[in-house]
């Protein structure tokens, strides 16, 4: 399954809805995120956990 459908599914959206997607940067002292490109992968838009 495409992940973009799959994420629009665990959040209840209809599976065609266009979503943008944010990677958290850091949290303290304030939130930083920065947009994701839908277009690459996640290991080349080089995510990870932790």
């Amino acid at each position: 399954m495409e992940i973009l459908a799959k994420l629009n599914e665990l959040t209840g959206f209809a599976p065609d809805e266009d979503i943008e997607l944010f990677e958290e940067i850091k949290f303290e002292p304030n939130v930083m995120c920065e947009h994701v490109d839908k277009k690459l992968t996640f290991r080349a838009s080089q995510l990870e956990d932790g």
